[in-house]
């Protein structure tokens, strides 16, 4: 065979090889309009990762049409508590995708019952299987996260700085247990206790009084959306917001998950159009400064520095600061033409994105709060002295109000993700030498 056969060969081939090898790239564990149930304690009844993961979806997966998100979390509950409402929290929903995360609660029996540990796994051996067992359900198994030995707040789990030590190393044991459970059951396990434990460890080193769990147990705004990421990661969630480079010399574009149009370049004005493909996320009390503080604590993180990065790189500027600004945003940040060209992170910035996010997580809380709300409503009815024909009826009409209920809110949100709000027009000025 002549070299000229060989080199038309591998020309032929090298494409099939390269769609083969991209092909090997896991794909997302959500798919086209999963229905998601988070089943837990009160950290997942609060939201603080529920929030972040639901509004991730649409603002990131759009096309997925993730429809139903339902937060069954109960404040207060052990496994066994979950395990009791098991089939009318979760499985009469018609989830798709269920994550599973109990534990914490636990930890007020272990002093008074040595088999705490044993019950516990025992319980989370049953809802597997159960889950297991029913149509259509691809379910996560999430251990607990850390506690926090230093954290302020009514320790009701515990009173002391050892406690708190003993605590995690019991946590660590259910960790070790549900992973060897998800080994024996082939399914999916996401180990959060080690890696928050870890950053609480290094964050701890660096910065006395440093805290993501303000009461030693709850998560706040950065300990929620590192879970979400932890839990994301695990589901190679992991498309990146849209990023732009342009350069100022040639008017040439660079644009990935959005596209640039109408490009003007002038010695002191830069203006083009944007339509973001997908966003990024943004924390839910943002306006109080979270946004800021979360992302740059979370970028600053080596395992999480690309998770949300949303950045614009200006190349062949001149000299000088520059502005920019967009509809309703008149100053998003003023930096050097160095700066500019290096490139800048935009996901702590309050800017059309975060308007949007901002109400793309008003209606994600709207939405579990209904879903609470309406489950408990008729949940009270259904304790009622009905005869068995009445409670069947109750038990048909409270399923279908939250199915009209979160389809309606679902909707909403994706009428958000159109591609008007979406675009918008940014300008960076010329403001000094």
């Amino acid at each position: 065979m002549t070299n000229i056969c060989r080199l038309l060969i591998i020309a032929c081939l090298l494409p099939i090889a390269l769609v083969c090898w991209c092909a090997d790239a896991p794909a997302p564990f959500i798919r086209y309009r999963d229905q998601v149930v988070f089943f837990g304690d009160s950290i997942t009844a609060i939201g603080v990762y529920s929030l972040p993961m639901s509004s991730f979806f649409t603002l990131r997966y759009p096309e997925y049409h993730v429809t139903t998100i339902r937060n069954a979390g109960v404040p207060g509950n052990t496994a066994q508590d979950g395990l009791n409402r098991l089939q009318s929290d979760v499985i009469e929903q018609h989830p798709t995708v269920v994550l599973t995360c109990f534990g914490i609660n636990e930890m007020r029996a272990a002093p008074r019952d040595p088999k705490t540990l044993e019950t516990y796994l025992a319980t989370m051996t049953t809802i597997v299987q159960t889950l297991k067992k029913t149509p259509k359900v691809r379910q996560i198994l999430l251990s607990p996260p850390c506690v926090d030995p230093n954290g302020k707040g009514n320790a009701i789990w515990y009173k002391t700085s050892d406690d708190a030590q003993a605590a995690n190393a019991m946590v660590e044991q259910m960790t070790d247990g549900l992973r060897a459970l998800a080994t024996r059951e082939a399914i999916p396990f996401c180990d959060i206790f080690h890696p928050m434990l870890a950053i609480q460890t290094s964050m701890k080193a660096a910065e006395a009084g440093w805290s993501m769990l303000p009461d030693g147990i709850h998560p706040d705004g950065f300990g929620g959306v590192l879970m979400a990421a932890i839990i994301l990661n695990f589901m190679h969630c992991t498309r990146p917001a849209g990023s732009v480079t342009i350069d100022a010399v040639s008017n040439t574009i660079t644009a990935d998950n959005c596209t640039v149009v109408d490009l003007q370049v002038s010695p002191r004005r830069v203006s083009f159009i944007r339509t973001d493909t997908v966003l990024p996320l943004t924390v839910w009390n943002a306006e109080h400064g979270e946004q800021e503080r979360v992302m740059l604590r979370l970028h600053s993180l080596p395992s999480y520095r690309e998770w949300n990065r949303y950045p614009l790189r200006v190349t062949g500027l001149p000299v000088g600061r520059w502005q920019l600004a967009a509809p309703g945003n008149a100053d998003l940040g003023s930096y050097t033409a160095t700066q500019w060209a290096a490139g800048i992170d935009l996901s702590p910035v309050m800017g059309p994105w975060t308007e949007l996010g901002m109400l793309m997580n008003w209606m994600e809380k709207t939405q579990q709060e209904r879903w609470a709300f309406t489950e408990g409503s008729v949940r009270k009815i259904e304790r009622w002295p009905l005869s068995d024909v009445q409670r069947l009826e109750a038990k048909e009409f409270k399923q279908q109000l939250i199915d009209l209920l979160l389809q309606g809110n679902a909707n909403d949100r994706y009428l958000l993700m159109d591609v008007t709000h979406r675009t918008s027009t940014w300008v960076l000025t010329r403001v000094g030498e």
